[in-house]
């Protein structure tokens, strides 16, 4: 059996989030990542990719101790259909307050990574990351990439 992975930092949320859309950003190929998304569309995306690790999980597919990054997301079932993670809403908060993402085109949906966040990731994040744990970010990236369409940036227009 595995013996549990040990983590280099302990990352808060919105680390994950931030994290999670560089590491989406680059495996889309394009220069900037921007795609059409409100946040109740992230919060299905990320409560559908921790639903498929947990099948993994109990199927034997993944090896138990494997990092564990959406772990932080924890969702209530209570608003069925919906369900909610106030910690993935936090983090779009401080992700906006912090200048790494925003909604350029608001009543369309549409959600940009900015070059502040992209070298955050970069400068900061990235080497607080384990090997596993990068190998982990670019497999939920890939897994992300199947939800959304990525825009060429500045393609919306009015």
């Amino acid at each position: 059996m595995a013996s549990e992975v040990e983590r280099k930092e302990d990352f808060l949320p919105e680390d994950i989030l931030l994290a999670i859309l560089a590491k989406v950003k680059e495996r889309s190929g394009k220069e900037r990542l921007e795609f059409r998304a409100h946040e109740e569309k992230i919060q299905r995306i990320i409560h559908a990719l921790q639903l498929c690790r947990a099948v993994f999980l109990t199927s034997g597919l993944l090896e138990p101790g494997t990092p564990d990054l959406l772990s932080c997301f924890v969702f209530s079932d209570d608003l069925v259909p919906l369900s909610f993670s106030p910690a993935i809403s936090d983090s779009f908060e401080v992700l906006s307050l912090g200048g790494c993402l925003c909604r350029p085109y608001e009543d369309w949906g549409i959600l940009r990574l900015t070059r502040t966040g992209e070298d955050y990731f970069e400068e900061v994040l990235k080497n607080k990351f384990s090997a596993e744990e990068l190998t982990q970010l670019d497999q939920i990236a890939s897994d992300f990439l199947r939800f959304i369409t990525p825009l060429e940036p500045g393609s919306a227009t009015v």
